[in-house]
């Protein structure tokens, strides 16, 4: 049996862009080598504050999305 999903025009290029942020994301947590639950929370805060809405906005605009 086999399971087909069905997903809209271009929604490969918005799965890319978000895996691209989380990318990031992963690298920079990792780079901060947290060795406890509490500072890798506080990493992964940290880290967050780093990707910039503008960053955001040129991923999803890059991958032919709409943006405000």
């Amino acid at each position: 049996m086999e399971i087909v999903i069905a997903t809209p025009a271009g929604a490969g290029t918005i799965h890319t862009s978000i895996e691209m942020a989380f990318a990031r994301h992963k690298s920079l947590i990792r780079r901060a080598a947290a060795r406890t639950w509490n500072d890798l929370w506080c990493g992964a805060g940290h880290v967050c504050d780093i990707l910039t809405e503008k960053e955001c906005r040129n991923l999803f605009k890059a991958a032919g999305c709409e943006t405000d």
